[in-house]
Protein backbone atom coordinates (compact mmCIF):
# COMPACT_ATOMS: atom_id res chain seq x y z
CA UNK A 1 0.00 0.00 0.00
CA UNK A 2 2.88 2.39 0.77
CA UNK A 3 6.32 2.76 -0.73
CA UNK A 4 9.34 1.12 0.83
CA UNK A 5 10.30 4.59 2.10
CA UNK A 6 7.07 4.69 4.10
CA UNK A 7 7.59 1.19 5.44
CA UNK A 8 11.15 1.99 6.57
CA UNK A 9 9.92 5.19 8.24
CA UNK A 10 7.25 3.26 10.15
CA UNK A 11 9.82 0.68 11.31
CA UNK A 12 12.07 3.45 12.59
CA UNK A 13 9.14 5.24 14.26
CA UNK A 14 8.34 2.03 16.13
CA UNK A 15 11.97 1.47 17.18
CA UNK A 16 14.49 4.29 16.82
CA UNK A 17 17.31 1.84 17.51
CA UNK A 18 16.41 -0.56 14.68
CA UNK A 19 19.26 -2.21 12.81
CA UNK A 20 19.33 -2.25 9.01
CA UNK A 21 19.11 -6.04 9.20
CA UNK A 22 15.93 -5.88 11.28
CA UNK A 23 14.28 -3.29 9.04
CA UNK A 24 15.17 -5.20 5.88
CA UNK A 25 13.67 -8.37 7.31
CA UNK A 26 10.43 -6.63 8.30
CA UNK A 27 10.02 -4.65 5.05
CA UNK A 28 11.22 -7.47 2.82
CA UNK A 29 14.02 -5.62 1.04
CA UNK A 30 17.81 -5.83 1.17
CA UNK A 31 19.94 -4.12 3.80
CA UNK A 32 21.49 -2.11 0.97
CA UNK A 33 18.04 -0.87 -0.08
CA UNK A 34 17.25 0.11 3.53
CA UNK A 35 20.55 1.98 3.73
CA UNK A 36 19.73 3.85 0.51
CA UNK A 37 16.23 4.75 1.78
CA UNK A 38 17.65 6.02 5.08
CA UNK A 39 20.09 8.19 3.14
CA UNK A 40 17.16 9.53 1.06
CA UNK A 41 15.19 10.34 4.22
CA UNK A 42 18.23 12.06 5.74
CA UNK A 43 18.79 14.09 2.57
CA UNK A 44 15.26 15.57 2.68
CA UNK A 45 15.49 16.27 6.42
CA UNK A 46 13.05 13.65 7.69
CA UNK A 47 15.67 11.56 9.52
CA UNK A 48 18.84 12.28 11.42
CA UNK A 49 21.29 9.50 12.23
CA UNK A 50 23.05 9.66 15.61
CA UNK A 51 25.97 7.36 16.26
CA UNK A 52 25.89 5.61 19.66
CA UNK A 53 29.03 3.52 19.87
CA UNK A 54 28.78 0.99 17.05
CA UNK A 55 25.01 1.44 16.67
CA UNK A 56 22.85 4.12 15.11
CA UNK A 57 19.79 5.79 16.58
CA UNK A 58 17.43 7.50 14.17
CA UNK A 59 15.67 10.75 15.00
CA UNK A 60 12.53 11.69 13.08
CA UNK A 61 11.64 15.33 12.42
CA UNK A 62 7.92 15.13 13.15
CA UNK A 63 7.32 18.70 11.98
CA UNK A 64 8.77 18.11 8.50
CA UNK A 65 6.04 18.83 5.91
CA UNK A 66 5.14 16.12 3.41
CA UNK A 67 5.61 17.17 -0.18
CA UNK A 68 3.33 14.82 -2.10
CA UNK A 69 0.24 16.60 -3.45
CA UNK A 70 -2.10 14.05 -1.82
CA UNK A 71 -0.65 14.82 1.59
CA UNK A 72 -0.15 18.57 1.22
CA UNK A 73 -0.53 20.31 4.56
CA UNK A 74 0.35 17.17 6.54
CA UNK A 75 3.52 16.59 8.51
CA UNK A 76 5.69 13.52 8.95
CA UNK A 77 4.46 13.36 12.54
CA UNK A 78 0.82 13.19 11.46
CA UNK A 79 1.56 10.44 8.95
CA UNK A 80 3.59 8.43 11.44
CA UNK A 81 0.84 8.91 14.02
CA UNK A 82 -1.81 7.58 11.65
CA UNK A 83 0.30 4.60 10.64
CA UNK A 84 1.39 3.61 14.13
CA UNK A 85 -1.80 4.44 16.08
CA UNK A 86 -2.97 0.81 16.30
CA UNK A 87 0.42 -0.50 17.42
CA UNK A 88 0.80 2.20 20.08
CA UNK A 89 -2.46 1.11 21.70
CA UNK A 90 -1.45 -2.54 21.91
CA UNK A 91 2.29 -2.31 22.60
CA UNK A 92 2.90 -1.81 26.32
CA UNK A 93 6.66 -1.65 25.73
CA UNK A 94 6.50 1.39 23.43
CA UNK A 95 8.69 4.32 24.44
CA UNK A 96 6.11 7.13 24.37
CA UNK A 97 8.82 9.78 24.80
CA UNK A 98 9.85 9.10 21.19
CA UNK A 99 6.46 9.63 19.55
CA UNK A 100 5.53 13.25 20.20
CA UNK A 101 8.14 15.97 20.27
CA UNK A 102 6.85 19.55 19.90
CA UNK A 103 8.30 22.68 18.34
CA UNK A 104 10.50 21.26 15.59
CA UNK A 105 12.43 18.98 17.92
CA UNK A 106 13.48 15.58 16.68
CA UNK A 107 11.64 12.47 17.86
CA UNK A 108 13.74 9.75 19.46
CA UNK A 109 15.85 11.96 21.69
CA UNK A 110 18.89 10.31 23.17
CA UNK A 111 18.67 12.06 26.56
Amino acid sequence: MFSNHGHVLVCIAQDHNSRLRDISSIVGITERAVHSIIEDLELVGILQRVKLGRRNRYLIDLDQPLTHSLLKGCTVGQLVGWLTADTADTDDTADTDDTAVPDGAMAGRTS
